[in-house]
């Protein structure tokens, strides 16, 4: 969508962030897809143990948002609770 600069005062909040999420979920598929080549690239020179996954290079690229990390927390609390682990304050 090639918008010229003065046709972006045209656009409806909504529209201008559903643009932002699109351009984002397009590099964070090429991002994917280099990191995918990279990884086959490095894992050629790494000891057989020592793979480097696709997983590993994107927690770099797009580290956790504060919301993944405090459900990812709550996730935690509950089995450690359920494992008999005892009370997390």
């Amino acid at each position: 969508m090639q918008l010229k600069p003065w046709e972006y005062k045209r656009l409806s909040v909504m529209e201008f962030y559903k643009l932002l999420e699109g351009y984002e979920a397009r590099a964070r598929r090429e991002h994917s897809i280099q990191a995918f080549f990279f990884s086959l690239l490095a894992n050629m020179q790494i000891a057989k143990g020592k793979k480097i996954t696709v997983e590993d290079l994107m927690k770099h690229i797009y580290p956790p948002t504060e919301l993944e990390r405090m459900k990812e927390e709550i996730e935690f609390k509950r089995e450690w609770i359920e494992s008999g682990g005892g009370e997390i304050e």
